[in-house]
């Protein structure tokens, strides 16, 4: 039997972070935390949630997104800050540990959040993400093209733009996919706002984020890249991160660039394998990563965060 949806509202400093969760079949089921792309919300995990009962799956409207709002949207929508705001709703709906995932923009906040707060990570699966641009110069000229995006939702309002971005290469071949994912993809986006995806570009853009490819040696935990095979730039991507990763596995499925809507129940499945794998591995309990304090991803910690 299928299980409603709940949604908690969860205040924080100048707004809320609303936090859309799917009830495991029992109590103490483990925890999966969804994070969607830019121009996305909570409604594009919906099918891969349908794919993992056993689960209690989390799925946040993240800053700039959905129905979370702020009052300012230019601090809510860094990585930093959303880190910080997604790991205080975690703590309140009281979420200790979990698998993360995210997609795109998703998947480079979820490596952020994995950096910063690895004992709450079990396992972490990244999908089409990346850990940045190395060179400044590089980050100087997309932090431009992103601002010139913003700049554009702003003239020209959020149809318009959203009809520019889904012609670009990444997306792309979506237009090639049967009628009723088109039309699910649009409804994911049709929630968003300009002042929202315009703070999120300037925010948590490829060019704001900091580099982390050299921090990727660094991650303690069961990660595991996914990519497109039609997608050559993430597939690259991805199986770069995997050789900088201890332990990484790369997962190239016959998909795009977003692979968990054109193949639900392949993500699901390996999520949820990857989340039983970690938690067999012997002295799961009491090997989990201590927490400590990272002066380049911002004070860590709930005492901190509090």
């Amino acid at each position: 039997m299928s299980r409603a949806w709940i949604e908690h509202e969860v205040a924080d400093d100048g707004g809320t972070l609303v936090v859309h969760e799917r009830p495991g079949a029992a109590p103490g089921a483990p925890v999966i935390v969804l994070l969607h792309g830019f121009t996305g919300c909570h409604l594009g995990w919906t099918r891969v949630a349908g794919h993992l009962p056993r689960f209690r799956i989390l799925a946040p409207d993240l800053p700039g997104h959905g129905r979370s709002r702020f009052v300012d949207e230019g601090d809510a929508c860094r990585m930093e800050s959303a880190t910080r705001r997604l790991g205080r709703a975690l703590d309140r709906l009281g979420v200790s540990s979990f698998t993360l995932a995210g997609y795109s923009m998703g998947g480079r906040l979820a490596l952020h959040f994995a950096l910063a707060e690895v004992w709450r990570i079990e396992a972490l699966v990244l999908e089409s993400a990346s850990p940045g641009l190395e060179a400044d110069d590089e980050r100087a000229a997309r932090r431009a093209a992103d601002d010139a995006l913003a700049a554009s939702i702003e003239r020209d309002g959020v149809e318009a733009f959203l009809a520019r971005w889904q012609e670009t290469p990444v997306l792309a071949s979506q237009r090639e996919l049967r009628a009723s994912l088109r039309r699910e993809a649009a409804e994911e986006r049709r929630g968003n706002r300009v002042a929202g995806l315009a703070a999120s570009l300037r925010g948590m853009g490829t060019g704001a984020q900091l580099w982390l490819g050299d921090r990727l040696a660094d991650l303690q935990v069961p990660v595991t890249c996914v990519a497109g095979s039609g997608d050559a730039k993430f597939a690259a991507i991805a199986s770069n991160m995997t050789g900088r990763i201890p332990g990484a596995s790369l997962e190239i499925l016959p998909a795009g660039h977003n692979v968990h809507l054109e193949h639900p129940e392949a993500f699901a499945r390996l999520l949820g394998l990857a989340t039983d794998r970690a938690r067999r591995k012997p002295g799961f309990e009491t090997t989990r990563p201590h927490q400590e304090t990272d002066p380049d991803l911002g004070p860590l910690g709930r005492d901190a965060r509090a």
